[in-house]
């Protein structure tokens, strides 16, 4: 199975796992035949359309997979309409791997998701008294706005990305054609279904339902000619790479000469503010101006001296033969003329028509400008290849004379001015977090805990809720997590310690193996005894203390020191991915599953990630050195000991106390929600995904970065923000400003976490890691017990609200105090990379008792 067949499997399992859950929430517990038949209809719609994208610019297609589920969505539950547009996308993601096995399917199955959820969370005007019941074309309306809102930012930033394009312009090229190819299909899908609600009100449901295959067909027919337009547009250009190949396959000196012309020609183009699609063509001249040099004898065309008249006569005349086979490809005669003008000069003296001036199109001045200067930054056989500047001086010499003279400016501005000598394109390294993820060790970890904590994120949305259900009780729900505080802050000390004696993929193992059981056990116990599953929960948290522990002890075996910035960014968006899936599932899952489901799935999703963790290929106790055996006692007071006298580590220890106040948020997220907001468990579900994205999307940020941002300053900067966020949620009582202070909150609460982790990894030899990071989470996880136990108790006596300002106040006054008393004068004096402190070994020795 080639990488991009299993990229597309991996995809269209992401759409089903969802899609499941959507489908069986919209059936509801009866299924009936017609819902079925919607959903079928909806799905096999969706991939069928998805064959037949509109072509929009050449560097964007319109997919009108919108148009069933809006159909869908007039017709029956929204749940359905969702569940049926990611079913059809998890098969056009298998069907056609090439076009919807990457982002582009990520991209339709959130500008979708969002359209549909956008209805169901917003309380849309009932229209009782309208004539034919018009008022259900609100929710397709509503829908297709926020899918028009969603859908060209996110393709935007992919088109910017891959062709190195101005964010702005970018947006630009997919909303050039794309606003009216979505307004005519929404006026086909309001038509379809004010046919059904005026013409056939009296239709049977099971005939309804095949109303979304109707209107894919119907809206594939008006957009048919230019669907098969831009089908044929990409053909012509995979037969043109195959051409440009063999052509550079031929002329060995050049390497990938015409796709590099191709590349620079548009971007040259863009920098003259020419249209994208002029740009195009100046791509396609640049990638086919020299395949006429097939027909040019190897003894000419690799000839390492200067050609003789004759031999430079046949060298010409390979333009002629490169517009003759031009002109011989269906679909590309516009180029021909391009293509023969691209040797032509400025002044006149080119060939094979001596064109002058503006007389030479545009696109083919700008190819001859490209050729040349990727022919002068590149070896040669007769010459090595020029730097940077010495070929733009020799470009601009011959600027008015060869080349045009503004698009000398334009070239210019293209490869900048006082880089570095390069040919170009240069090749750039890979960014530090992809040449991780590229090293099967921590592939398998980061896919590991992807699945263990997408359940484990179910998992708390299903707990809160049915805690706060048999119990009603801000107190008690504290109360309940509070267990689980509690065997964290007694249990971290051990963990740490034994994460720097024993394998640390083992600890994880076992801890996802235990976690297991126990999560199965739930069930069969909490409806019996309160206090019993409250005593699992503490049991299950456990095993967590010793899973944290293991895996953040394990990283810096997994990754340089240097690396550490981006490989706790990276880490992190585990974690983030899941609680976005997560917090809209979690609520779905509870609804269509019921709370001890949840549990099984969730006890299977810590034996994957144990699997996972167990065939990381990783030497046998890598990362806890050579020394000798002491007691654990005496590993416990060398950990406390290094934590304690080690300025910039006992600083940094007191400022968990007020930063990770914040953490007790957790706890009075759901009053809040529920108890003063009056919103529904949706709401609450959809909170805990915002959560998740503002925290995928701080460490997406922090993991692209490469220069060295993780310092002191910047964590209390995070810890404030935190704490701003808190503040913003509790004076906003409503659905929106809640939202933005979660996502406020979740900004500032993973900057703080990365920051503190990759600083403290960065500065504590490897072998004390465990129990350094194990005494830190003995203060954070004594932080928010007692946190959540007062802040909850102060919710159910004063209010929600009140007891939210309270952590923030204290939050951000605690951190500041420090960092003005001690944490400036510590920042000044910021310790090495433990891994390039040449005492590191000696300190740890030191630190041991004898």
């Amino acid at each position: 199975m080639t990488r991009t067949r299993r990229i597309a499997v991996l995809n269209g399992l992401l759409f089903l796992l969802p899609a499941v859950v959507w489908a069986r929430w919209g059936l509801g517990t009866h299924v009936r035949l017609p819902d079925l038949l919607l959903l079928a209809s909806t799905a096999a719609t969706v991939a069928w359309l998805a064959a037949y994208p509109l072509r929009i610019s050449p560097s964007d297609d319109f997919p009108l997979l919108v148009v069933p589920v809006l159909v869908a969505l007039g017709l029956g539950r929204p749940q359905l309409a969702l569940a049926g547009g990611l079913f059809g996308l998890a098969a056009a993601t298998v069907g056609e791997p090439e076009r919807w096995g990457g982002v582009r399917a990520m991209e339709e199955g959130t500008a979708l998701a969002g359209g549909v959820l956008a209805v169901m969370l917003i309380r849309l005007p009932q229209f009782p008294d309208a004539p034919y019941r018009l008022g259900t074309l609100v929710p397709i309306v509503i829908a297709a706005i926020v899918y028009a809102a969603v859908r060209p930012p996110l393709v935007a930033v992919r088109i910017a990305r891959t062709e190195r394009m101005a964010w702005r312009r970018a947006l630009i090229v997919v909303g050039n054609g794309w606003g009216t190819s979505l307004v005519s299909s929404v006026a086909l899908v309001l038509a379809t279904v004010a046919i059904e609600r005026l013409w056939l009100p009296h239709a049977s449901r099971v005939a309804l339902s095949a109303l979304p295959l109707l209107a894919g067909g119907v809206v594939l027919h008006v957009f048919h000619p230019r669907s098969m337009s831009g089908r044929e547009e990409r053909r012509v250009l995979a037969t043109t790479a195959v051409l440009a190949d063999a052509m550079d396959v031929k002329d060995t000196r050049t390497g990938l000469h015409s796709q590099d012309v191709a590349q620079l020609s548009k971007q040259i183009a863009r920098a003259a503010g020419v249209s994208e699609r002029l740009a195009h063509d100046a791509f396609l001249t640049g990638l086919l101006h020299d395949i006429g040099k097939v027909a040019v004898p190897d003894a000419i065309l690799q000839k390492p001296g200067k050609l003789d008249p004759d031999e430079w006569r046949v060298m010409e005349h390979h333009v002629l033969d490169s517009a003759a086979m031009v002109e011989s490809i269906a679909g590309l005669s516009r180029i021909v003329p391009l293509v023969r003008a691209s040797h032509e000069h400025y002044d006149g003296s080119g060939y094979p028509d001596g064109l002058a001036g503006r007389a030479i199109p545009l696109a083919a001045r700008i190819v001859a400008i490209a050729d040349a200067y990727h022919a002068l930054t590149n070896d040669r056989v007769y010459r090595p290849r020029a730097s940077r500047e010495t070929a733009l001086a020799e470009l601009e010499r011959c600027s008015g004379t060869q080349f045009d003279p503004a698009l000398v400016r334009a070239l210019r501005r293209v490869v900048g001015a006082g880089a570095r000598p390069r040919a170009l394109p240069a090749a750039r390294p890979a960014p530090a977090w992809l040449s991780v993820l590229r090293r099967p060790a921590f592939a398998l970890l980061w896919g590991g805990e992807l699945v263990s904590f997408l359940g484990d994120e179910v998992f708390f949305i299903a707990i809160t809720l049915w805690v706060y259900a048999l119990t009603g009780s801000a107190t008690t729900l504290a109360a309940a997590l509070g267990a689980g505080y509690v065997a964290q802050a007694v249990f971290s000390f051990l963990a740490g310690t034994i994460a720097d004696r024993v394998d640390r993929r083992v600890i994880v193992a076992f801890s996802d193996v235990g976690r297991a059981l126990v999560v199965a056990a739930l069930p069969f116990v909490l409806p019996w005894s309160l206090p019993a599953g409250l005593i699992l929960l503490g049991i299950l948290n456990v095993g967590s203390v010793f899973f944290r522990a293991a895996v953040n002890a394990l990283l810096p075996s997994i990754a340089t020191a240097e690396e550490l910035q981006a490989v706790n960014a990276l880490f992190q968006t585990t974690e983030r991915v899941a609680e976005i899936l997560g917090g809209v599932l979690g609520a779905a899952a509870v609804l269509a599953l019921g709370y001890a489901g949840v549990m099984f799935a969730d006890a299977g999703s810590f034996l994957v990630s144990a699997a996972c963790v167990l065939l990381m290929p990783l030497a046998w106790g890598a990362g806890l050195g050579t020394r000798r055996r002491v007691s654990i006692t005496a590993d416990l007071t060398t950990g406390l000991r290094y934590l304690w006298r080690t300025p910039f580590q006992r600083y940094f220890a007191l400022l968990i106390v007020p930063g990770y106040l914040t953490l007790a948020f957790e706890a009075l997220r759901a009053p809040m929600i529920v108890h003063t907001a009056h919103l529904s468990p949706t709401a609450y579900g959809v909170v805990n995904s915002t959560l998740g994205a503002g925290k995928l999307a701080t460490a997406l940020v922090l993991a692209g970065l490469t220069r060295r941002w993780a310092t002191p300053g910047l964590a209390v900067v995070a810890y404030l923000i935190a704490g701003l966020g808190v503040a913003v949620f509790a004076s906003a009582p409503w659905y929106l400003g809640l939202v933005a202070g979660t996502f406020i909150f979740a900004v500032g609460n993973m900057l703080s976490y990365i920051v503190n982790a990759t600083l403290v990894m960065q500065t504590t030899p490897q072998e004390l890691l465990g129990r350094v990071l194990g005494n830190r989470q003995v203060l954070v996880q004594g932080t928010r017990l007692i946190g959540a136990l007062a802040l909850g108790r102060l919710a159910d006596t004063a209010s929600p609200p009140v007891a939210l300002w309270a952590m923030a106040g204290v939050s951000m006054g605690g951190v500041l105090m420090l960092w003005l008393f001690t944490g400036r004068s510590v920042a000044a004096s910021t310790p090495p990379p433990a891994s390039a402190a040449g005492g590191a070994a000696r300190s740890v020795a030191e630190l041991e008792p004898s």
